[in-house]
């Protein structure tokens, strides 16, 4: 059980230093360059707004005994029992959702990693993390 945490304290460190290194090239100092986070309420809101396009939800915090992650998939997760249920018991941390008017499928989590699982050029990319994912950023 200690390969998972060691690597994430690796990656950790890692990125880290990347961005005190970019800190100090764009900005002359370090710590200019933070994490982001985008809350537990933007993302569920997110997914409000329009719930059958939300493919997967995982949520993180949860707090009954010995369950460290809960996830729902389907297109009929949208209201369900156990999503209201499963809000009581923990935080959003990940959700998968299609965005029609752009034709992609998107992951997003709270810490503002974003995953792509349809083809698009470097530039849309772009321009879907300007427009969409920047204003959810708390």
């Amino acid at each position: 059980m200690l390969a998972p945490s060691k690597a994430r304290g690796v990656k950790k460190l890692l990125t880290d230093y990347v961005a005190n290194k970019l800190s100090e090239i764009l900005f002359i100092k370090t710590g200019a360059i933070v994490e982001t986070k985008i809350t537990h309420e933007t993302l569920k809101n997110l997914h409000e707004s329009n719930p059958r396009a939300t493919k997967l939800i995982w949520f993180d915090e949860v707090d009954i005994p010995n369950v460290g992650k809960l996830a729902l998939a389907g297109s009929a997760l949208a209201d369900t029992k156990l999503y209201r249920d499963y809000l009581e018991h923990g935080k959003i941390w990940y959700v998968v959702f299609g965005i029609q008017k752009r034709g992609l499928v998107v992951g997003m989590t709270r810490n503002c990693v974003v995953t792509l699982f349809s083809g698009i050029e470097q530039r849309e990319f772009v321009d879907y993390v300007l427009d969409e994912v920047l204003p959810l950023i708390s």
